[in-house]
């Protein structure tokens, strides 16, 4: 089966997963008013998993932290890789520096929810598709081969390049299949409005052994 087959036949089932995630519209809309509800921030953190063996004062810490460069993220350039670079890079020291410990896929998420069109989440599911599917597309294999994500205080000084690699698979996958994404949004009563997380949604589908194909 080929992702354009796997697309087609599983993009429902991403916009239907995606649009019950209700603490991702709250969180949107909450910052493009520029809001600073911290409760939220601590929710949606915790439904993610982003909060696991932290004291409940590291949550506030990491919490607020977050607040505070959202709150100061005035810039509307464009998102070239140097601009996300920066922005990554900033966010997972502004985090660590609240709790020491490894932020990667808390920054990659958080700074998702800032810029939905763009930033690509981060998760080891969504790896594991694209280790296998770099040897078998064309496109992919002529971007660096991606190893394991840094861990814990390794972040600090590997992770941004780590993530920017990353990022720019997944958003590969995305552009390659653009206009199919076109396509089926045209035809479907309730599209899912941001496609890299469809894309994301499908290659976590493909990682994930639990998921069914």
């Amino acid at each position: 089966m080929t992702f354009d087959t796997y697309l087609r036949r599983n993009y429902d089932a991403a916009c239907a997963t995606l649009h019950g995630f209700q603490l991702d519209q709250e969180m949107l809309q909450m910052l493009s008013q520029h809001g600073q509800n911290a409760a939220l921030v601590k929710s949606w953190m915790q439904f993610y998993g982003l909060f696991q063996g932290l004291t409940g004062a590291e949550r506030d810490s990491a919490a607020a932290a977050f607040i505070e460069f959202a709150a100061h993220d005035g810039d509307t350039t464009p998102l070239q890789d140097h601009r996300i670079e920066a922005l990554f890079g900033t966010l997972l020291t502004t985090l660590h520096r609240a709790v020491a410990r490894g932020w990667l896929s808390a920054t990659s998420k958080l700074l998702w929810c800032l810029y939905p069109s763009d930033i690509v989440i981060y998760d080891e599911f969504v790896w594991r598709s694209l280790v296998v599917m770099q040897s078998l597309d064309f496109g992919l294999a002529t971007l660096p081969r991606i190893g394991s994500a840094p861990e814990g205080t390794a972040t600090l000084t590997t992770g941004t390049e780590w993530y920017i690699s990353y990022q720019r698979m997944v958003r590969k996958i995305r552009d390659d299949h653009q206009a199919i994404l076109v396509e089926i949004r045209a035809s479907v009563t309730n599209p899912y409005p941001y496609d890299i997380r469809i894309i994301d949604n499908l290659l976590w589908r493909i990682g994930n052994p639990s998921q069914s194909v």
